[in-house]
């Protein structure tokens, strides 16, 4: 091994990278810049400026943090260094932030409540796989990105205008995936959803979203008690989207003109599909997949309702002519 040769700069330069990491102006000796780099446990390069208060049984309360213009807010920065490693954290609240971060709190596995009155964006995985949150208070946010709640299994209640009144447009992928403890959801102003954004919500029973058009892959899977949908104006059926959705007996799509892949996999109580709009929608050959138009449930088969006026038009449009003696003309 060839010898290294250093000199008193590199050591200055080192021990300048330490300072500014630590925030401290303390001197460093060569032997304890390998312990002082280790003690670093964030990334460091912000410092917080007002104060903050931490009591014993974990709450953190930022109110009083001065503002600054940097991407990741003070408060957050701090939050790393105390908390990532202890995963002591139960409760959080942040009078100022207008968005919660890129993963600020994922995998803090103790937190159950936290409060943003002022935010009105929650960013990817920021509350991902917090187990015990349930407590929540998002007043303003408008806009709910992918992954942000995904497997917080402990919010057991619906998803309401209660919960994010000011919650708009399109919900994010994967947002609330796996929180198997949601008992529904009512959310009027959400126009689209992403891929698998109630995925696995195991115990959601209704949905009720009046202005949403489309949806993405596997949206609804697995929502496998779930009996009652309200979807007046989804016009897009992803693939997948209400795959193994066991206790489905009878949904009404007013407004459908596409309809994938596998959208209706394995829902083998859907026994009446109710299509009411003025026009055939588009019908990926799969989309039926092992349910009651393809496979017979003690020797029945399903039903699907169309308007009287489509009725031939159905009998003989690309891939419903499979399902021709499962078409019901109403008026």
């Amino acid at each position: 091994m060839g010898l290294i040769i250093t000199d008193n700069q590199h050591y200055s330069s080192i021990a300048d990278a330490i300072r500014t990491k630590l925030g401290t102006n303390e001197a460093f000796l060569p032997a304890e810049m390998a312990s002082a780099i280790m003690s670093i446990s964030g990334g460091g390069g912000i410092t917080p400026s007002g104060t903050y208060s931490v009591s014993s049984n974990g709450t953190f309360d930022i109110t009083n943090y001065a503002s600054v213009d940097v991407d990741v807010h003070p408060a957050h920065e701090e939050y790393i260094q105390k908390y990532t490693s202890a995963n002591a954290l139960t409760t959080f609240t942040d009078s100022s932030a207008t968005t919660v971060v890129y993963g600020a709190f994922a995998y803090t596995s103790s937190l159950n409540t936290v409060s943003f009155p002022e935010a009105t964006t929650i960013g990817n995985y920021a509350f991902a796989y917090c187990y015990n949150l349930r407590t929540i208070s998002f007043p303003k946010v408008k806009t709910i990105n992918t992954y942000a709640f995904q497997y917080c299994s402990s919010m057991n209640y619906a998803l309401t205008s209660a919960n994010f009144p000011s919650l708009t447009g399109t919900l994010g992928g994967y947002a609330f995936r796996g929180c198997q403890y949601l008992t529904g959801v009512s959310l009027p102003n959400i126009t689209s959803l992403g891929a698998q954004t109630f995925s696995a919500c195991s115990r959601i029973t209704y949905v009720n979203l009046p202005n949403v058009t489309s949806i993405g892959a596997g949206a609804f899977s697995y929502l496998t008690t779930c009996s009652e949908y309200s979807l007046p104006k989804l016009t897009y059926v992803a693939s997948n989207a209400f795959t193994s959705n066991w206790a489905l007996e009878t949904l009404t799509l007013p407004a459908a003109t596409t309809i994938s892949a596998y959208a209706f996999r394995y829902c083998s109580s859907l026994m009446s599909l109710y299509l009411t709009g003025s026009t055939v929608p588009t019908l990926n050959k799969s989309a039926f997949l092992n349910m009651p138009f393809s496979v017979s449930v003690n020797n029945v088969y399903g039903s699907i309702y169309v308007p009287s006026s489509l009725y031939a038009t159905y009998s003989t449009a690309t891939n419903w002519t499979v399902y021709k003696d499962r078409l019901v003309s109403i008026t």
